[in-house]
């Protein structure tokens, strides 16, 4: 259901449901495919009416999504949410939304803000302060970023032998790969992002990533500059990540007597 379709809901008196009641499974797609998931929904008994509405709704400002599922008493969940209108390495925000048919047509009556889309079924995850890592299949990719309204995600390759382990220990892997990762973490925050986005798709994660860099002693926000002024500021992010963290210097050392 696109935006024009949209109907205006009624937010007061809903209640919130938890998190437990919905499993997301993400497939493994290919490098240009954009991301699919498998929701499975389990409601509160007694919570709703059995008539009422029940929608998963994926959004990403400026975009959304919206895919029906049938009724509390009789869902139909699609066999897969395809987030096609994003693009492609694309993890948008997801929401799930029950509402009145009968008494108050449109009113919202129930709702999960912020679904974690976790990575494909049960894997193992990893998470730091800024980034969660997911070890998932990615066929010949190494390793990649993408974006959940929760935060960014960097997912590395179960192929790779004991990779999560390497990336945390081993100079040859994490100064290879975490200042490429931290470098697209910043681009998208500095050209997808504004400074004022509306209360649910606000992306509290954006804020964490700029105190860190302020932290790198780049005092500024990217979102407030000139477009032409954005990669001097992403340069000068990474570059002070890099010194901060010596990659050079510990992967030299790394591979002496390789």
């Amino acid at each position: 259901m696109d935006n024009s379709k949209r109907t205006k809901l009624n937010w007061t008196d809903r209640k919130s449901i938890d998190q437990n009641c919905v499993e997301v499974i993400r497939h493994d797609v290919g490098i240009d495919e954009p991301a699919k998931v498998t929701v499975k929904l389990n409601l509160p008994p007694n919570e709703f009416a059995s008539s009422a509405f029940v929608a998963l709704e994926a959004y990403r400002n400026p975009l959304s999504k919206r895919f029906e599922c049938g009724t509390v008493g009789n869902l139909k969940v699609p066999d897969f949410l395809d987030f096609d209108i994003f693009g492609t390495g694309v993890i948008p925000s997801l929401r799930l939304l029950i509402v009145d048919n009968d008494k108050h047509p449109g009113r919202l009556l129930g709702t999960i803000e912020k679904i974690v889309i976790p990575g494909s079924g049960n894997k193992k995850t990893k998470k730091s302060s800024l980034m969660v890592v997911d070890e998932l299949a990615l066929g010949s990719e190494i390793w990649n970023v993408s974006f959940p309204g929760t935060g960014p995600r960097l997912a590395v390759n179960t192929k790779v032998p004991n990779i999560l382990h390497e990336l945390e220990h081993n100079p040859q892997y994490y100064g290879l790969i975490l200042p490429s990762a931290f470098r697209q973490v910043l681009v998208e925050i500095a050209y997808f992002h504004q400074v004022h986005e509306c209360a649910d798709t606000e992306h509290d994660w954006v804020k964490d990533w700029i105190e860190f860099c302020k932290k790198l002693g780049i005092d500024e926000d990217p979102r407030e500059k000139e477009i032409e002024d954005k990669p001097d500021w992403i340069d000068r992010c990474v570059k002070q990540f890099c010194s901060q963290h010596n990659f050079v210097d510990s992967f030299t050392s790394g591979t002496k007597g390789r």
